[in-house]
């Protein structure tokens, strides 16, 4: 469901835990991004950050 924020941003989760760190960078984008147009929050902002301060 290429619309469904929950979707990219548990992509996001499986990408950093396999260590596809700009993948889930990128994943975590998009689930944002369609948060900003109205989609559910997810948390993904959040994530994220997490991600970037880790390196």
């Amino acid at each position: 469901m290429p619309r469904n924020a929950w979707g990219w941003c548990w992509l996001g989760r499986a990408c950093a835990g396999i260590g596809e760190v700009s993948e889930a960078r990128s994943a975590y984008a998009k689930a944002i991004e369609l948060e900003r147009s109205g989609g559910e929050r997810t948390g993904a902002r959040e994530l994220l950050g997490e991600l970037n301060r880790k390196g």
